[in-house]
């Protein structure tokens, strides 16, 4: 199987010859989890395999995001980060950053905004970074982000490939989300909030 990240560093490769030839891994809602651990400074899928070691960058490239403020999971109501993404077995995936990790997203997409850049057009970066408890003295880990510049044509080429692709997942959509910003995020149409689109 052709890996799209792989595609995108031959800059002979058409956005239709792209499309053609990579199959992406994508059940409709239920996208390829992966998890950023805030008590183990890592990323991981599904809660078990670490992707990263403790304190270790995780870079990825965003196809489609959302901010929202919702009460799901289980959690009160928050300031929520979505991301979806494709990986190197060009599944597509997800992971969600709340409370202060966002604050700090919010940082970097302020900067984006005046280098007329946004989320899906950037290699963003995630770094846990350790903190603590000043009541408990317990360690935890928030997250702070960096970003590169993405060239134009592989942005473009990632948009073809997931052009008819409903990106959304499930068990974060409850219809009640106040949604910041997104771009790309197309859960079912009877559901889909009016959105605001971060300009680029």
């Amino acid at each position: 199987m052709k890996s799209i990240l792989n595609a995108l560093e031959n800059s002979g490769i058409s956005q239709a010859a792209i499309g053609e030839s990579v199959e992406i891994r994508y059940l409709a809602g239920y996208p390829l989890q992966y998890r950023f651990n805030a008590s183990a400074g890592l990323i991981n899928i599904g809660g078990e395999k670490p992707v990263t070691q403790k304190g270790a960058p995780f870079t990825f490239r965003p196809c489609a995001y959302r901010l929202f403020k919702d009460k799901i999971l289980n959690f009160n109501y928050k300031r929520w980060a979505e991301f979806f993404f494709i990986n190197e077995t060009n599944a597509i995936c997800n992971l969600l950053i709340h409370g202060y990790s966002v604050e700090n997203l919010m940082l970097s997409v302020q900067s984006m905004y005046y280098d007329n850049l946004n989320l899906c057009s950037v290699a963003l970066t995630l770094k846990p970074i350790e903190r603590t408890n000043k009541a408990t003295g317990n360690k935890y880990f928030i997250a702070e982000f960096g970003y590169k510049p993405l060239p134009r044509e592989e942005v473009e080429k990632v948009q073809e490939v997931i052009r008819e692709i409903p990106i959304w997942r499930e068990d974060t959509l409850t219809g009640d989300a106040v949604v910041e910003l997104s771009e790309n995020y197309s859960p079912p149409t009877s559901e889909r909030p009016s959105q605001n689109k971060q300009a680029a």
